[in-house]
């Protein structure tokens, strides 16, 4: 039983490599960005089949942390995150060329809304003590890109794309920390 369950992992993970590297020849494919456009604030693909599970509240602290629980609990906020990224982009990209100040604003301020709920959502998780440094790196560098994109909304032509996606990037090192705390492979 045990050996077909490893059977199975294994030609999963055979079949998400390829997605995964499909994914970053694309990614890689999309050309420089431009000062105008920012990144997505989107957690870097994950290598795991997409999948969705229902939030669930937080297990009392008192009791045993499951390991399981929490990744599931972190691949459906990155999988929010990253559709609101994707949202966020689109939209960004017809306001910029309606040169759009509101519409950027506006698309910009939905992605800080849903990136806002799932931290808050991640945060209310008892995580290990094992974790917890990983964590609050992560929430630190959250906050930092959220405050990033806060700015740009309030001043869509007049922001600084650099340190945007400076902020962007600490945001994903973080979360791959995390991920690698959770028995994961890097995004």
């Amino acid at each position: 039983m045990r050996l077909g369950k490893v059977r199975i992992a294994l030609g999963i993970l055979a079949a998400l490599t390829t997605v995964v590297a499909a994914g970053e020849a694309v990614r890689s494919s999309g050309g420089a960005s431009t000062p105008t456009q920012l990144t997505p604030l989107a957690l870097p693909p994950s290598s795991t089949a997409p999948t969705r599970t229902a939030a669930t509240p937080a297990v009392a602290r008192k009791q045993k942390i499951d390991i399981g629980y929490l990744r599931a609990q972190w691949l459906d906020a990155e999988s929010q995150i990253r559709a609101a990224g994707a949202t966020m982009s689109q939209q960004e990209q017809q306001a910029l060329a309606a040169k759009s100040g509101p519409a950027i604003a506006a698309a910009l301020n939905q992605e800080v809304a849903a990136v806002t709920a799932q931290d808050q959502r991640l945060a209310a998780l008892p995580w290990p003590s094992s974790m917890k440094a990983d964590i609050d790196s992560f929430e630190s560098s959250s906050d930092a890109a959220l405050d990033q994109l806060r700015s740009a909304a309030s001043n869509p032509f007049g922001y600084d794309a650099t340190q945007i996606n400076a902020a962007i990037a600490a945001f994903n090192t973080a979360a791959n920390n995390v991920r690698h705390d959770l028995g994961l492979p890097p995004g």
